[in-house]
């Protein structure tokens, strides 16, 4: 039942124990980096350099294209203002999801009523292990579960201002993270059947108004730099793309057991191999935990209607409190799980952890109560339904840590926490170091080839206010050649935001910037690229010749492009390629 906790020892407790997972999950985060370049994966460069074109003067939607993230895209560009390295994007984004776990255990405990219970949804929280740059997806909900409880609690003008302003910030921070918590306000209003609809109209009217009021700053902007409708048209096909590209694949489970065949992680975690739950790997994870979390929501709600009927006192307030949270948990699995299913169950994992804290709670009071069940049923009956409902969700909690401890084993591995205080301090230093030293490029001395010889390429061979466009997805390459990119596009792979309005306006941009060089695709693949993409490929080939196709190493290669009125200034040694610098 969502109260939170009364007594004030019980209230610090349980600030105590907050600050202890926010600490324990930065010592954990901190010093587990994700990606070979300052610690970040592929896919958080592509949100990242968003963030950093405006150090280049660049602003969204005027001269590149939002996919829908504006507040993610500030942050990262406003960070990048305090110091010029991956440092500052790497330390707030483990702050953020260490801050998203302290708070996903005092929800829990509100939901369940029990400390206990509250820090395993925590620890099962942490331990999906959320991807860094998915930060906004962690903290989103850990801010708007407490803001539609608190306007269910009292219902009021001021409460539905604070929902109005979280849902702007979920939008703000990705458009559809907005309208997922605004369903679900909408959700409260329909579910309220003892309120007359009057006064839902008008909570739903005032709603309505504080949120166009919220977003009317960003609306103006929109409509000042392109116009709010193409905005929106881009945002919505880029999303459709993604889903179209990564549709869901039901998962199933591999009935192989562990082998022990990567030699880096079985020479570490040899204690593992020698658990009872050896047989568990991260087949088993994947389709465990997604099916876990697609019927918990279902299984919430059975146990909301039993629970009406036996336990102690269940409010209307916390009926709505509760179904609230069951409805916002269903829309986001169903939106957000899809294809890589390995990396996408931690982007749902605060709603899952606090639904199923509640959950547990929930089995506890029918396991425990003394009243009877809505069925009626003899006694020895009914004892054996408790004692199989006992023994059901004993098994699933056991089940579900043996699962995770596997990939929580080798983050406290690599944070040297086994290994003491001062392993830790000089682990993080180290990452503080090497994080602080991505650029310039002085830390990566010995390497001239693949990504690295790329960046130190473009970094030597173009002016600082040079454009580059690649049509390879390397986001990494603009940060670690500090180069903007070119035309408002990060990449050119087709299928995303294709149409001849975009393209035109690429064009358009690419004639206002100095753009002496273009990454272009692998050798073969210009007709590919033809395709997806015929007026801008006709305003390269118009403006700019094709010097030959280069094979750098590490798998990389692609055709060279120079612009026409681009004068070459030497070679680039180590690689052989010509400089315009």
């Amino acid at each position: 039942m969502p109260d939170p906790p009364t007594s004030r020892p019980r209230q610090i407790t349980c600030v105590l124990i907050a600050a202890a997972l926010f600490l324990l999950s930065v010592i954990l985060r901190y010093n587990s980096p994700e990606g070979a370049f300052g610690g970040l994966t592929d896919d958080h460069h592509f949100y990242a350099t968003y963030g950093w074109q405006l150090l280049f003067g660049d602003l969204p939607d005027r001269d590149f294209s939002d996919p829908g993230f504006p507040l993610t895209i500030a942050i990262s560009g406003a960070l990048q203002v305090l110091e010029r390295s991956v440092w500052p994007e790497y330390a707030f984004c483990v702050a953020a999801l260490s801050f998203g776990t302290a708070l996903t255990f005092l929800l829990a405990v509100r939901a369940s009523g029990s400390i206990v219970v509250g820090l395993g949804a925590a620890l099962f929280q942490f331990a999906l292990l959320p991807r860094l740059y998915n930060y906004p997806k962690i903290i989103i909900y850990t801010v708007a579960i407490p803001a539609l409880w608190a306007w269910i609690a009292t219902p009021g003008r001021r409460r539905t201002w604070l929902v109005a302003g979280v849902t702007v910030f979920a939008a703000l921070l990705r458009h559809d993270h907005g309208a997922y918590v605004g369903a679900a306000f909408g959700l409260v209003l329909i579910a309220m059947v003892d309120v007359p609809w009057r006064d839902r109209l008008r909570h739903g009217l005032l709603f309505g108004v504080a949120t166009l009021v919220c977003l009317a700053p960003y609306l103006t902007y929109l409509q000042v730099n392109g116009g709010i409708v193409r905005h929106f048209d881009h945002a919505l096909r880029w999303a459709s793309t993604e889903q179209a590209k990564n549709p869901l694949v039901i998962p199933t489970p591999s009935w192989v057991p562990l082998t022990g065949t990567d030699a880096n992680e079985s020479t570490h975690t040899d204690w593992w191999n020698r658990a009872p739950f050896s047989v568990l790997d991260e087949h088993y994870y994947v389709w465990w935990t997604y099916w876990l979390f697609l019927l918990l929501p279902f299984v919430a709600l059975v146990f909301l209607v039993v629970l009406r009927h036996t336990g102690p006192p269940y409010t209307r307030q916390a009926q709505l409190q509760i179904l609230v949270l069951i409805a916002l948990t269903a829309i986001v699995n169903i939106r957000l799980l899809r294809d890589n299913l390995g990396g996408r169950l931690a982007d749902v994992s605060v709603l899952n952890a606090v639904l199923g804290a509640w959950v547990v709670a929930a089995v506890g009071r029918l396991v425990l109560s003394d009243r009877r069940w809505p069925v009626r049923m003899p006694v020895l009956v009914g004892l054996a339904a408790r004692v199989a409902l006992a023994t059901t969700a004993a098994a699933v909690i056991v089940f579900t840590a043996a699962i995770l401890t596997r990939t929580v084993a080798v983050v406290v591995r690599d944070s040297s926490l086994p290994r003491g205080f001062e392993a830790v301090m000089l682990d993080a230093s180290r990452v503080t170091r090497d994080t602080e030293r991505t650029w310039p490029l002085d830390m990566w001395t010995n390497e001239t080839r693949g990504l690295i010889g790329l960046s130190k390429y473009l970094n030597a061979c173009t002016a600082p206010a040079d454009r580059i466009l690649m049509v390879p997805f390397f986001p990494q390459v603009y940060g670690l050649a500090q180069r903007g990119f070119a035309g408002g596009r990060q990449d050119l792979r087709g299928g995303r935001s294709d149409s001849p309005e975009d393209q035109r306006l690429t064009v358009e941009r690419l004639r206002r910037q100095s753009v002496p060089i273009v990454i272009g695709p692998p050798e073969g693949d210009m007709e590919e690229l033809a395709r997806d993409f015929p007026l801008i490929t006709e305003h390269l080939r118009r403006e700019y010749r094709d010097v030959g196709h280069y094979d750098v190493g590490d798998g990389l290669d692609f055709t060279l492009l120079v612009h026409h009125g681009a004068s070459q200034v030497g070679t680039y040694e180590p690689l052989g390629l010509p400089c315009f610098h």
